[in-house]
């Protein structure tokens, strides 16, 4: 198998055990050939996880709850709409693991070019977001219940408001959102709603070109999926606010 030595590399106390090895091998589907770097990284992620726990049942989260002020964090912001809820997830990495955590998610098994949970079949979301739970990434997800005359609109800005101020109480100093066509609107809104101080700068990016976004996505489409779905993405989400404006 072309990843032996990767996982002898990283299973350095113990080889893996086979229900392991296929996990693994799931995650690492079809990577790209001149990325075993990033498989490694990823790999090596997993295999830590493992030997500590002993075993795939005994998985303990990463303690995304300990936050480091002092740290620079970026956060990475998607949509979703369910019904008459309107969903914004923002995953935040710390700066020093960006770079990585791209490349990780460039092995990632998806069917198109890009991570999207759209274009995904339920088996492959599940493997996906086994996937994203093992990186160092922390979100949360604001949602807001559309009644009578709450229009996208009038949902989107709320969600902003909410999200703008969160990352703000963190001290985050940058943004970075999926592009859409109302990007105008998008800057409008937060250059409106944003407090001077701590200084708050945002751009947009396509999920093409930001890799990021994908996890963004995922997370914001698992929240609004029901039950079995927000359970496989608790580790990551520290905070869901509801909005019913």
């Amino acid at each position: 198998m072309q990843y032996d030595r990767i996982f002898k590399r990283a299973f350095t106390e113990r080889p893996p055990r086979g229900d392991e090895y296929i996990v693994l091998l799931a995650i690492l589907q079809h990577p790209p050939i001149d990325n075993l770097s990033a498989v490694e990284t990823i790999v090596k992620l997993v295999a830590d996880k493992l030997i500590r726990a002993g075993s795939l049942s005994g998985l303990e989260p990463i303690d995304r709850h300990i936050t480091h002020p002092d740290i620079p964090h970026d956060p990475f912001v998607d949509e979703s709409i369910r019904g008459q809820r309107y969903l914004m997830g923002c995953v935040l990495i710390e700066a020093r693991d960006l770079a990585a955590t791209r490349a990780a998610i460039g092995v990632l098994p998806t069917r198109g070019r890009r991570l999207h949970f759209n274009n995904e079949v339920d088996a492959q979301k599940r493997i996906l977001l086994a996937s994203i739970a093992e990186l160092p990434v922390r979100a949360f997800v604001v949602v807001c219940h559309r009644r009578h005359g709450i229009t996208e609109f009038i949902a989107r800005e709320a969600c902003l408001a909410a999200l703008v101020s969160e990352v703000q109480s963190q001290r985050v100093d940058r943004l970075v959102l999926e592009s859409r066509q109302d990007d105008r609107e998008d800057a409008r809104i937060i250059s409106k709603l944003r407090q001077p101080e701590p200084p708050l700068v945002f751009e947009h990016r396509t999920a093409r070109r930001e890799a990021m976004l994908g996890i963004a996505d995922g997370i914001t489409w698992a929240a609004g999926a029901g039950a079995h779905w927000q359970a496989l993405i608790e580790p990551l989400v520290q905070r869901v606010i509801e909005l019913r404006p």
